[in-house]
């Protein structure tokens, strides 16, 4: 890959909830630890689907996007049946689908 390219990881979900719940589910910290993780930190001023440009390596773009699918999922489990997945849990299903 070529130095001077940068790598844009843009993630959708279609996620059954109302837009109230699910806006406390990504701003609230306490929301967040439930579906995420209990060291929230973030600038929530403006809200999008989550987008990482920059990435410099493809290893950093698979990195990030394995990072977000499992997020993702997470709060989409969340949001439709009140339970999370369980990170290790996911990381076990999805390397059985490879």
């Amino acid at each position: 890959m070529n130095p001077n390219t940068r790598l844009t990881l843009v993630m959708n979900r279609t996620i059954i909830s109302t837009p109230e719940s699910a806006f406390e589910a990504l701003i609230n910290p306490s929301e967040m630890s439930k579906w995420f993780t209990t060291e929230h930190v973030a600038d929530n001023r403006v809200l999008t689907t989550p987008e990482h440009s920059g990435l410099r390596s493809q290893a950093d773009y698979e990195d990030m996007k394995g990072g977000w699918s499992w997020a993702l999922d997470s709060l989409k489990s969340y949001l439709e049946t009140g339970q999370p997945i369980v990170h290790e849990e996911w990381v076990k299903a999805w390397s059985g689908k490879k």
